[in-house]
C-alpha cells in the first residue's frame, strides 16, 4: 500500500515537474537577443488575459505590463502562481489519462528532454549574468552621482549596487563563477559539477536579492531551484561520496550513432555558441557606450560657486533652500543637492555639438525636461544657463577632485595593524 502511494506521488511529481519546466522556461531561447526577443514579448502578451483574470479572482490589481527592469511585478508573481496551478491540474489529468502511471515507457524520453531543456536554460542564464559582470555592465563603478548621495538616503538595492560596483576584482570573480557554471552545464558529463557551482552562486544571489530588496527575487529563485533540480539525480551518489560510503557506478548512456543524432548535437552547439557570441557582443557594445558616456565633457563632481536665480545672486546660506549646493554628472545622469537638503536625480543626456544638457527628473510622474546650455572653461569650471522650477538660472560649477576622497585613495593593504573602518 505504502509502495503504491509512493509510486503514485513520484508519478504525479514527475508530470508536475515536466509541465512546470515547460511553462517557466518558455519563451526560451527567444530572450535577451534582438530581434528574436520580439517572440518573447508576443508570448507574454498571450498570457496577459489569463493573468488579469487570475488577478481579478484573487483581488489583485494587475498594472499594464510595461518593461521596467523589475521581474517582481504583480504580473510576474501572478503568472508564476498561475503556472503552478496549471502544472498541478495538467499533472493530475496526465496521471489519470495515463491510467495511474502504467504507461511508463514514455518516462525516460520525456524526462531526458525536460532535463536537457532545463540544463540549457540555466546555462544560458548563467552566461547572460556572468558576462554582464565580466564586462562591467551589471555592476559598474559607483557613479559620481552616487558619491554625493547621502548613504542614509540610498535604497537597499542602491547600496548593494554601490559596494558591488566598487570592487572590480570581486565583480569579475562572481562573473567568471557564473560563466564557469554555464560552461559546465553545456556538457552532459559535467552537468552535476556545473549545477553544484550554480547552486552555490545562486544561493548567494538569492540571499542578496531578498536581503537588499532587488526586483529579481522570483527569477533568481527560479534559477536556484533549477540548479537544485539538476543535482537531484546524483544526490544519493554525492551524499555517499561526502559521507565516505560506496558510490555506485553511474550507468553510461549509450549514444545514438545515427546521423540524425549527430546533426542534432552539432545544431545544438551551433545555437549555443551563437547565443553566447551574441551575448558577448551585446555586453561589449554596452560597455563601450558606458565608456564613451564617461568621457562626456560634463562628467565630474562640482561645488556650486555661484547661483543666480531670476537675476538675483543667491548666497551660500542654509536658509536659502532654493540654492543648489552640489552637482554631479555621470552616466547620462545628474544629481543635484539643494541647500535645504533636497536631493533629485535627473536623466541628463548631453548634446556636445550644441553644448546643451537636458535635465529630466527620473521617476517623475510628469514628463518633460529643462534644457540648459553649458560652457566649460580650460580650468574645468562649468557654467549652466537655463530654466528649472519656473525660474531662470545661471549656475557656476567648480570641479572637485574626486581622487582625494577616502574611498578612492585608501587602496589595498596586505598588513593592517588595526581595522580601518570609517
Amino acid at each position: 500500500m505504502w509502495g503504491t502511494a509512493v509510486t503514485a506521488l513520484r508519478g504525479l511529481g514527475f508530470r508536475f515537474a515536466v509541465v512546470l519546466v515547460a511553462l517557466r522556461v518558455l519563451p526560451f531561447p527567444f530572450i535577451d537577443i534582438d530581434p528574436i526577443e520580439a517572440v518573447a514579448e508576443r508570448y507574454w502578451g498571450a498570457w496577459e488575459p489569463a493573468v488579469r483574470a487570475s488577478g481579478d479572482l484573487l483581488g489583485i490589481a494587475i498594472p499594464a505590463r510595461v518593461p521596467t527592469g523589475s521581474g517582481d511585478t504583480a504580473f510576474d508573481w501572478t503568472l508564476a502562481l498561475l503556472h503552478l496551478v496549471i502544472a498541478a491540474i495538467a499533472a493530475g489529468a496526465w496521471f489519470a489519462l495515463d491510467r495511474g502511471g502504467a504507461r511508463r515507457d514514455r518516462y525516460p524520453r520525456v524526462g531526458r528532454t525536460a532535463f536537457t531543456v532545463l540544463r540549457y536554460w540555466l546555462a544560458m542564464n548563467m552566461w547572460a549574468y556572468g558576462l554582464a559582470k565580466v564586462f562591467d555592465v551589471q555592476f559598474y563603478a559607483p557613479p559620481l552621482t552616487r558619491l554625493i548621495h547621502p548613504a542614509g538616503e540610498l535604497s537597499p538595492m542602491g547600496l548593494l549596487w554601490t559596494f558591488m560596483g566598487y570592487s572590480r576584482p570581486y565583480t569579475m570573480f562572481a562573473g567568471f563563477a557564473e560563466c564557469a557554471a554555464g560552461a559546465l552545464l553545456l556538457a552532459r558529463r559535467t552537468t552535476t559539477l556545473g549545477a553544484l557551482i550554480a547552486c552555490a552562486v545562486m544561493a548567494n544571489v538569492v540571499m542578496l536579492n531578498f536581503s537588499y530588496d532587488v526586483g529579481v527575487k522570483l527569477h533568481s529563485s527560479s534559477l536556484l531551484i533549477a540548479a537544485i533540480a539538476l543535482v537531484v539525480p546524483d544526490a544519493r551518489r554525492l551524499i555517499g561520496a561526502v559521507l565516505g560510503g560506496g558510490v555506485p557506478a553511474k550507468p553510461v548512456a549509450v549514444r545514438d550513432p545515427s546521423r540524425f543524432a549527430r546533426a542534432r548535437s552539432v545544431a545544438a552547439w551551433v545555437v549555443v555558441l551563437a547565443y553566447v557570441g551574441v551575448l558577448v557582443m551585446q555586453n561589449a557594445s554596452y560597455a563601450r557606450i558606458v565608456a564613451n558616456d564617461h568621457r562626456s565633457p560634463l562628467v565630474g563632481m562640482y561645488d556650486v560657486d555661484a547661483f543666480v536665480r531670476d537675476g538675483e545672486t543667491v548666497p551660500l546660506d542654509p536658509a536659502r533652500g532654493e540654492r543648489w549646493r552640489e552637482v554631479a554628472f555621470d552616466y547620462q545622469r545628474a544629481y543635484i543637492r539643494w541647500m535645504d537638503g533636497r536631493n533629485v536625480l535627473f536623466g541628463a543626456p548631453i548634446d556636445s555639438a550644441h553644448h546643451t544638457v537636458t535635465l529630466r527628473e527620473l521617476f517623475a510622474r510628469t514628463p518633460g525636461g529643462a534644457v540648459f546650455t553649458y560652457e566649460r572653461a580650460a580650468n574645468g569650471v562649468v557654467t549652466l544657463d537655463g530654466s528649472l522650477d519656473r525660474a531662470v538660472l545661471h549656475v557656476v560649477l567648480r570641479p572637485r577632485d574626486v581622487s582625494q576622497q577616502l574611498l578612492f585613495r585608501r587602496g589595498f593593504h596586505w598588513i593592517q595593524e588595526q581595522p580601518f573602518n570609517r
